[in-house]
């Protein structure tokens, strides 16, 4: 049978416990941080996408709750500043303003017993 022009939509599906399933979807979240004078530090258990929402500069220095291995994609918002440190290092190695609408992806890597965030290229 040949398909053309249409879309097929695959859902994933765990089974937790006999007839229990539970859906395995990314989670995403609208985070507009609140604006401290000291560095943010972000949860991002179970995320997946963060929607960086503010309207003045925010620091984060680190995320917390992640799994390794774990990816997660921040989409900028032009005042949302990762510091690159111990828990996050970007591919910069600087600290890097997060560009309104562009997408920066970090994964949880275990660093010699360290865990830490790195930037994808």
């Amino acid at each position: 049978m040949e398909l053309k022009n249409q879309t097929q939509i695959v859902r994933f599906d765990r089974e937790i416990t006999g007839q229990t399933r539970e859906q395995i979807l990314p989670t995403v979240i609208q985070q507009a941080f609140s604006s401290a004078s000291t560095p943010t530090t972000i949860r991002v258990s179970n995320l997946r996408v963060i929607y960086c929402d503010n309207s003045s500069a925010i620091e984060v220095s680190n995320f917390t709750g992640g799994a390794e291995l774990q990816t997660i994609a921040l989409r900028g918002d032009g005042f949302t500043t990762v510091k690159n440190n111990s828990n996050i290092v970007t591919n910069t190695g600087a600290d890097k303003v997060l560009s309104l609408n562009k997408v920066y992806r970090f994964t949880l890597f275990d660093n010699s017993g360290t865990l830490q965030w790195l930037e994808d290229e």
